[in-house]
């Protein structure tokens, strides 16, 4: 009697196991339905927008973003957008900014192979099957994913600039590409000046262990707009909380965006050089109902 019952608990043991894995399978397979374009694209909850300072608008695009925050960069699958992406951000957040909506596929003229994602990973051949992932051709999906697309092509898919996705030392490759006049100094004070005149935005490093807002292995920034006493900078990393400003020097306006005092530009461990791109003629100013016709747009799935 007593073995009869062990069997019977042990046997729907078994079945309650197999039911929740089935459901588990059930939920998994539905999560998974569609093509990689298709999945990218339901995940519609994004921190990337449109800001206005101080009536100028601004593209930006966050590295810890929902829709592509988890995926991987490279191969060994130990870094991830949300974590290792400064660098490609705040160069999609310099080029989106200075440069025409039309020329934003150039950068296809650096790449080796076309520029493919996916739900797994960033890098060539690095998620899942490269004929299976999602081609980037139209304009419209260049602009939703530019950070993803210069992540594809400077974690290896290029020519001749390596792996080097979390270095500044590829930038002056992609103004080439878009014919972007740049040019780089050590000097804070020029590169600040440049944007104060409006002709520019300035790509920079911060690190240290003073610095008030980087990790440890430093931090890529913007600067977008210097009016008055302020400097204002784009963040792709979007948070309105930096435990590391014990002085106070940085004043949020959004997540994303922060500004900090002339005076205080020189205590917040900028180093190495600063990349100043100046603003082409033809350039595209987004507003937030063109920015959101353009994902529309991209949300059409073409045969």
């Amino acid at each position: 009697m007593k073995c009869n019952l062990l069997l019977t608990k042990r046997v729907v043991s078994l079945l309650l196991i197999g039911m929740l894995v089935f459901a588990a399978s059930a939920c998994f397979a539905e999560e998974e339905k569609g093509t990689e374009e298709e999945k990218l694209k339901r995940r519609s909850e994004s921190y990337n927008s449109v800001v206005d300072i101080e009536g100028d608008t601004f593209v930006i695009y966050a590295q810890n973003s929902p829709e592509y925050s988890e995926l991987y960069i490279g191969a060994g699958y130990a870094k991830r957008v949300r974590d290792s992406a400064c660098a490609s951000c705040s160069l999609a957040n310099i080029i989106v900014n200075v440069a025409a909506f039309e020329d934003l596929p150039l950068i296809r003229n650096i790449s080796l192979f076309p520029i493919r994602i996916d739900t797994k990973n960033v890098s060539r051949e690095q998620g899942i099957f490269e004929r299976y992932s999602f081609e980037i051709k139209r304009n419209e999906d260049y602009f939703r994913y530019f950070p993803l697309c210069i992540l594809n092509v400077t974690s290896s898919n290029n020519k001749g600039i390596g792996n080097r996705y979390n270095t500044a030392g590829y930038y002056k490759e992609f103004f080439k590409c878009l014919d972007i006049e740049n040019s780089t100094t050590y000097d804070i004070d020029e590169a600040v000046s440049a944007v104060e005149r409006g002709e520019a935005i300035v790509g920079i490093c911060i690190g240290g262990t003073n610095n008030p807002l980087s990790t440890k292995h430093g931090h890529y920034l913007t600067i977008a707009k210097v009016s008055g006493d302020k400097v204002y900078f784009l963040d792709s990393i979007f948070t309105d909380t930096y435990d590391k400003d014990h002085k106070g020097m940085i004043h949020v306006q959004q997540p994303g965006v922060f500004w900090v005092n002339k005076e205080d530009i020189n205590s917040i461990g900028i180093h190495g050089a600063l990349y100043i791109a100046y603003k082409k003629e033809n350039r595209t100013v987004y507003d937030k109902e063109r920015y959101t016709s353009l994902i529309e747009l991209s949300n059409i799935i073409e045969d």
